[in-house]
């Protein structure tokens, strides 16, 4: 029975052997024995050899286990995030972007998503007047360098 899941295991593996996957090793009762950041995994008759990602290589006797589970690596944050303080107020009928880089566009755009405002401040802050807006909802989109900030604003 051993050999059929190996077989099957390997074969999964050579589809995804780009990936560094976790292996988690238990034995009897649910006992946790191994937990290997493994780069490599191959299989003989009696053992499981794993390559960790140092290159490091630990061998598992199929005797000294019930059975393992592969975790792939995700990716489970962002690095490297550039932070740029926009906010959008409204005022009575403006609207006032502010921002610690440079405003590239304010657009204003009805509920059914056409634009009906535009500016270019090529500064921090840049301002539209809703007087010439019926009164309703409209999204407020402000785009600087790489970061776009949306709000919605109701015109009263």
């Amino acid at each position: 029975m051993r050999k059929i899941y190996l077989s099957m295991l390997c074969a999964v593996l050579a589809t995804t052997a780009a990936t560094a996957r976790d292996i988690y090793v238990y034995a009897g009762g649910g006992k946790s024995v191994a937990h290997i950041d493994a780069q490599k995994l191959t299989f003989t008759s009696d053992a499981m050899t794993v390559v960790d990602q140092q290159g490091a290589t630990k061998r598992v006797a199929l005797a000294d286990f019930d059975y393992f589970l592969l975790h792939g690596k995700t990716t489970t944050g962002v690095d490297n995030v550039a932070a740029t303080k926009t906010a959008i107020t409204s005022h009575g009928n403006m609207v006032t972007a502010t921002s610690d880089a440079e405003i590239a566009s304010m657009s204003v755009y009805s509920a059914m998503g056409s634009m009906v405002k535009a500016v270019k401040p090529n500064g921090p802050v840049a301002t539209i007047s809703l007087d010439d807006l019926d009164t309703g909802i409209y999204i407020v989109q402000v785009k600087t360098g790489a970061t776009v900030v949306t709000k919605k604003i109701i015109k009263r």
